[in-house]
């Protein structure tokens, strides 16, 4: 779809790219800084995303970054070539907080793909917080090797200089979790690696000429040095339990309080890794957890990590989007109301409470006046046209919010502010995308809007905007802003704020 060349500083965002025949973005030479963020980029003929290097000669494409995105395939790749990230000959790339899927070339043991790689003397490569479900081999420096016209500037000393990876987690694969090709000075530490290798006994291999360090790593198996390679070892869980984690088969890999073994029992990376796969501060504890999590003990006493909601609660409540009671309490099931809603709206939309404005010197509802606990946020929510009050001059603070009128105020929050408070620039689809949500409802541009794989605010598994869940909860609330639980997920707090 996208094929850059002498392209520098391009951006896609928001958008959704799948069923190309080659790649969603191939990035050519000459187009340094380039940035794809919050991207679903599935089912491309030959990896979503390719940045390639014209040889030895450049000129290359450096610096790039890929955030937020989702990468993969419904079922397997399609063709010979199955990648999700494919890097040759290019220094200084991020992939951060993405998701991949399915990368794989099916059962065939003898044939992988990977969900990402750079390789080709390629530098300096990071790799964080992302998650790996179902991926061959989910990550690699090195791949399975370059052809020698493609390596940069013509040095195939190694594949790879550099690079960093932290704070990733890999939910199964067909092979090793993570595989280092003639990878010099690599740094892998703190991920989370619950590789299922069948019939040989590794999550990390370090092969031929690469060298690096392993440390603060929990692995469901053992690391391997093969033909050559070398690493040093410290500060791993290897061999690992599933019960270390919340929910793992439900991709959630945050450690329970009883994870002893790797709560406070890292070595001090934290000039390489300061923060964990949520964003929390290193260490929280005593001292550095092993793997991608850093354990933290729950703000409220009524949302344990027993609670199907916790690391959603959690996020908002760092990031200053909801708090509790004085009794310590979150009260997760109690209902939203309109006066509430806008509070949790205004906040995210203004990065924080102390940045949400102190309103007008007169009230724009009536019954909203000036000394109304919730004045300052319904006037700023107000004013950026999220939402909008009845003919009668109301507001009606204290009725409950329910999903469809929830739709609506995150389509609003979400989109440019040249396109609020209707949504002028998108059309919805022909065919609703829920059975109960016809396209005569009053709210279906916004809940189709949301619907889409590129917000991914509803989300594909849900029953419907109004079934589901037919009033707003607090806990349900979080849901809607925070990344789901186990992995990064559209962040809508960062949709948002940015």
């Amino acid at each position: 779809m996208f094929k850059l060349y002498r392209s520098p500083h391009f951006t896609a965002e928001n958008m959704t790219l799948r069923d190309v025949y080659w790649h969603c973005v191939q990035v050519n030479e000459d187009s340094d800084y380039c940035t794809l963020r919050n991207l679903v980029m599935w089912d491309a003929g030959e990896g979503p995303v390719k940045v390639t290097s014209p040889g030895h000669s450049g000129p290359y494409s450096d610096y790039g970054l890929i955030e937020d995105c989702v990468i993969g395939y419904t079922t397997q790749g399609m063709r010979d070539v199955v990648e999700g990230i494919d890097i040759v000959g290019s220094v200084g790339w991020v992939i951060r907080n993405c998701e991949f899927y399915n990368v794989t070339k099916g059962p065939d043991p003898d044939l992988v793909g990977y969900g990402f790689f750079a390789k080709g003397n390629s530098q300096d490569t990071v790799v964080e917080g992302c998650y790996f479900e179902n991926c061959d081999i989910p990550l690699s420096f090195g791949g399975g090797g370059t052809a020698p016209e493609w390596f940069r500037d013509g040095d195939m000393t190694y594949e790879h200089r550099g690079g960093i990876m932290r704070n990733n987690v890999v939910n199964g694969t067909k092979d090793v979790a993570i595989y280092m090709n003639s990878a010099h000075d690599f740094k892998v530490y703190n991920n989370t690696l619950w590789s299922t290798f069948a019939g040989y006994d590794s999550s990390i291999d370090s092969r031929f000429n690469s060298s690096g360090e392993i440390a603060n790593n929990i692995c469901s198996q053992y690391y391997h040095l093969r033909d050559g390679g070398a690493a040093t070892e410290h500060h791993n869980l290897w061999h690992a339990s599933l019960s270390l984690f919340e929910d793992p088969g439900s991709g959630n890999f945050h450690l329970v309080s009883g994870a002893t073994s790797a709560i406070d029992q890292g070595a001090d990376l934290t000039a390489d890794v300061p923060t964990d796969m949520d964003g929390q501060t290193r260490p929280i504890g005593a001292a550095v957890d092993i793997g991608a999590d850093e354990y933290r003990t729950p703000t409220f006493s009524d949302v344990t990590d027993a609670h199907w909601a916790v690391r959603q609660v959690e996020a908002c409540a760092a990031a200053g989007v909801v708090g509790g009671f004085p009794d310590g309490t979150y009260r997760p099931s109690l209902p939203v109301t309109r006066d509430q809603m806008a509070v949790y709206i205004s906040r995210a939309l203004a990065g924080g409470d102390e940045f949400v404005p102190t309103g007008p010197a007169s009230a724009t509802f009536s019954d909203v006046p000036t000394d109304h606990w919730a004045f300052k946020y319904v006037e700023y929510a107000a004013a950026q046209d999220i939402v909008a009050g009845y003919d009668d001059g109301t507001y009606r603070p204290t009725i409950q919010v329910d999903r469809a009128q929830m739709a609506v105020f995150i389509a609003r929050a979400v989109v440019s502010p040249t396109n609020r408070p209707d949504l002028p620039g998108y059309s919805p689809p022909d065919t609703p995308t829920f059975p109960d949500v016809a396209s005569d409802h009053w709210a279906y541009k916004y809940i189709e809007y949301i619907a889409q794989p590129s917000v991914a605010v509803i989300g594909p598994t849900s029953s419907s905007p109004e079934t589901r869940w037919p009033s707003m909860s607090r806990e349900h609330l979080t849901c809607l802003y925070s990344p789901p639980v186990g992995h990064c997920g559209i962040n809508l707090l960062s949709k948002v704020r940015r």
